[in-house]
């Protein structure tokens, strides 16, 4: 039988083993919670840089749309002589465009996508702030169907100007724009300003969209993001 001290021998190297096990595994896991804090922080860190730019590229479709609003009422409502007095090399920005143009924000979702793709949003611990960054995307996209009606409101527009000789000297060769005959033939085309106030229509409810609830999004969640941020800080 072996003597006391060698059992005690032994007791004494399985505990040496046992310890090193569980400070092995402690270790570990404590290297694990510190890559998933810093994976965590880079994610905040990035979400909160791509909202930054997507505050900035909002306020830019706001000030566009409020101007392609103005161009708009003056084309449907405005004195005759305000429209037919723009200078042609001015018409493309002040007529043109406001009748044609895509008035789509383009918001930065590349890093949002890519976190999302790779399956990183749940090491997001607070709920408010996924259901901010997530509802952001998803408000975006519920306006295609309004900005397909401005697509086509647009493509309409063009047509019916390019049916004028006049119309079709935006694009000639020199780019010489309209010049007052023409603006005066646009603004008594019933049909064209028929599409213009329905852009202006749906226009107006493209930029309620944006004010009162994109824009509330992005301040969440830039100001939840900046909160995570600080906590893990």
């Amino acid at each position: 039988m072996a003597s006391t001290s060698n059992w005690m021998r032994i007791l004494a190297q399985a505990l040496a083993i046992v310890t090193a096990i569980l400070v092995a595994f402690w270790v570990d896991a404590r290297g694990e919670a510190q890559q998933d804090l810093q994976e965590l922080e880079g994610l905040l860190d990035g979400l909160r840089a791509e909202f930054l730019v997507n505050r900035e590229l909002l306020d830019e479709a706001l000030t566009l749309t409020e101007e392609a609003r103005s161009r708009l009422i003056r084309f449907t409502a405005g004195p005759e002589d305000d429209l037919t007095s723009i200078p042609p090399s001015e018409t493309y920005v002040e007529v043109y465009l406001p009748l044609i143009r895509d008035w789509r924000a383009r918001f930065s979702m590349g890093f949002y996508e890519a976190a999302t793709a790779a399956g990183n949003l749940t090491l997001i611990r607070s709920a408010d702030t996924r259901a901010a960054v997530t509802g952001f995307r998803r408000t975006v996209e519920s306006l295609d169907p309004l900005l397909g009606q401005l697509d086509r409101l647009g493509a309409d527009a063009a047509t019916l100007m390019g049916s004028y000789p006049g119309g079709r000297a935006m694009w000639g060769r020199g780019d010489t724009g309209f010049d007052a005959a023409t603006l005066r033939a646009f603004y008594r085309d019933s049909q064209l300003v028929g599409l213009a106030s329905a852009r202006l229509v749906h226009l107006g409810e493209y930029e309620v969209v944006l004010r009162f609830e994109v824009l509330p999004l992005i301040d969440e969640a830039l100001a939840l993001l900046e909160r995570d941020l600080a906590e893990i800080r």
